[in-house]
């Protein structure tokens, strides 16, 4: 009699144990395919929906941790990898015409470009759905804000690791430079913003402002320029409005003796790393919400002061 009751629990133990799996596998599946309504798979799609919702990269959180979303990766190779080697020396990113050049009549020009181009944020989540996470992303995304707030954005197009490989090159910054002078020749730019992504750690690179999560920013200025003040003298001013809004934000100013950074070819250029490879878009682009409009400010003071 005890014999036959302990059978009869263990049998029941084992229904709902297998009931606790269908619904979880239920779960699941819904999961999965309510996610996939919503990602998409190209960057530029990406791009306008992190805009439009900071925490959209969320979705692909949800998606990767999910037990069919593995299954289906495993078993099948949903991504073309032909394609994704074709398109590597463009980042696997189109910028299309209207995210490359925003016009605002009597506004300001800043023209963004990446000298080190091939530089990627967090990409683990990302990478199964071909996106990536790189400076060039954050190029576009800081010129939509700062267009959004009147000022006239050009995105540089040229990719700076394929000029290297062209030319036979080692050095970026000489890559870069050429099209720089030809900007800078060719259009009434009122600064330059070459923007890059740190390699040191997350702990370095995060900070928490409410209950959000920031990439900080750091800037580096050349004074191996014998002009060098001039670039000195704006982004101090932009340093020191981020750190009385935000004070933990920034990591300050690095100076450096032994180079350029290419900032001898204008009196306004910049270069700014934002995060570090191990920050995620939207840690990114809440940072860039934040310093845009201070970016503006800077700029029509330092033109006020000069």
């Amino acid at each position: 009699m005890n014999k036959f009751k302990s059978k009869r629990k263990i049998k029941l133990k084992f229904r709902y144990f297998v009931y606790v799996i269908i619904v979880f596998l239920l779960y699941e599946l819904f999961i999965y395919v309510s996610t996939n309504f919503k990602i998409v798979k190209t960057n530029e799609q990406f791009i306008s929906n992190i805009l439009s919702d900071s925490n959209y990269h969320l979705a692909y959180n949800k998606n990767y941790n999910n037990i069919f979303n593995h299954l289906i990766t495993n078993l099948i190779d949903v991504n073309n990898p032909v394609e994704i080697l074709k398109n590597q020396n463009e980042n696997k990113i189109t910028i299309s015409q209207d995210l490359m050049f925003s016009s605002y009549e009597d506004s300001k020009t800043i023209y963004i470009y990446n000298t080190h181009d091939l530089e990627e944020y967090d990409n683990s989540i990302l990478k199964n759905y071909n996106i990536t996470a790189n400076v060039r992303m954050a190029s576009i995304l800081l010129s939509k804000r700062l267009n959004e707030i009147g000022l006239n954005t050009i995105v540089e197009s040229k990719n700076t690791s394929q000029i290297l490989v062209d030319n036979n090159l080692n050095d970026y910054f000489v890559a870069s430079r050429d099209y720089l002078i030809e900007s800078n020749k060719n259009n009434d730019i009122d600064l330059f913003i070459d923007l890059h992504s740190d390699d040191v750690s997350r702990e370095l690179t995060t900070t928490q402002i409410g209950e959000k999560k920031y990439a900080k920013v750091i800037f580096s200025v050349g004074r191996k320029n014998k002009n060098y003040m001039n670039n000195y003298n704006i982004v101090e001013i932009l340093n020191r409005k981020i750190k009385e809004k935000y004070p933990d934000l920034t990591r300050g100013i690095i100076l450096d003796d032994n180079n350029t950074y290419n900032q001898d070819i204008s009196n306004n250029m910049i270069l700014i790393n934002i995060g570090g490879y191990q920050n995620t878009i939207d840690e990114v682009l809440n940072t860039i919400e934040l310093i845009s409009p201070l970016i503006k400010e800077t700029l029509y003071e330092e033109t006020e002061s000069s």
